[in-house]
């Protein structure tokens, strides 16, 4: 896992098991600072990137995620939003990214770069005041499409703000499949999806 905070990047390794793991073995050559260990509670991952205040409902969560090719990470890490004048900083916001090999999922509408390897990549905020929260929104827009020609593929993990073409990319030619399962399991466009191009077309 890769953070931004207060201008450092810091990097995380982790693995999951389930017996007893001898961490010299895992992390050796790794050069690691410090091993931390946490086991599996009915704890774990609760609010676990900010204090439980900031899941109340009093609160905004301009929140976006991205799947990006492998060999973007250079570039992401110079872009200009990692400036705490574009992207607030934790614990209002949480930026990071960690590596996720594409071969063990078979979603078949989760768009994502091609290759064995991508970045999972997300911006995450939490804020009280509405103005701050919806101008993030229209940051987080113009973050989404310069990453989508850095190669990326959104996340659908919440209004992502497409129009028709922009949802003509992100499928491509999965568009009419997306479209009909859209048809099928959200008849009433429940979760959104605004400018999905469900009208007049070829998909019909």
């Amino acid at each position: 896992e890769t953070q931004i905070h207060e201008r450092e990047i810091v990097l995380t390794a982790g693995a999951e098991y389930d017996e007893d793991i001898d961490d010299g073995k895992v992390l050796d050559g790794l050069g690691h600072d410090r091993i931390g260990r946490i086991k599996d509670t009915a704890d774990v991952a609760r609010a676990g990137m900010f204090p439980r205040w900031g899941f109340s409902q009093r609160n905004y969560h301009p929140w976006r995620d991205w799947f990006l090719p492998w060999g973007a990470l250079r570039t992401l890490l110079a872009q200009p939003w990692l400036d705490p004048d574009w992207v607030p900083r934790v614990p209002l916001c949480w930026t990071g990214g960690y590596p996720i090999r594409t071969g063990g999922g078979d979603a078949p509408l989760c768009m994502h770069p091609k290759g064995e390897r991508v970045i999972s990549y997300s911006i995450l905020a939490v804020l009280s005041q509405y103005e701050k929260a919806n101008e993030l929104v229209g940051r987080l827009q113009e973050i989404d499409r310069t990453l989508v020609e850095l190669g990326g593929k959104s996340y659908l993990s919440g209004g992502v703000g497409y129009g028709r073409k922009q949802w003509e990319e992100h499928y491509g030619e999965k568009l009419e499949t997306g479209i009909r399962w859209k048809r099928e399991f959200d008849p009433k466009q429940v979760f959104g999806w605004e400018g999905m191009p469900f009208g007049d077309g070829p998909s019909r």
